[in-house]
């Protein structure tokens, strides 16, 4: 059960920082895109 929850734990922050990498790199190529 430890390992279980160790694990989701793991999944839980890497999926938040995933989505903190993919909303900082949206936010510095959107105003490229919009200028192009």
């Amino acid at each position: 059960v430890m390992g279980r929850e160790a694990r989701l734990e793991y999944a839980s922050t890497f999926q938040s920082c995933y989505l903190f990498r993919l909303l900082y790199y949206a936010g510095t190529l959107y105003p490229i895109m919009g200028a192009l």
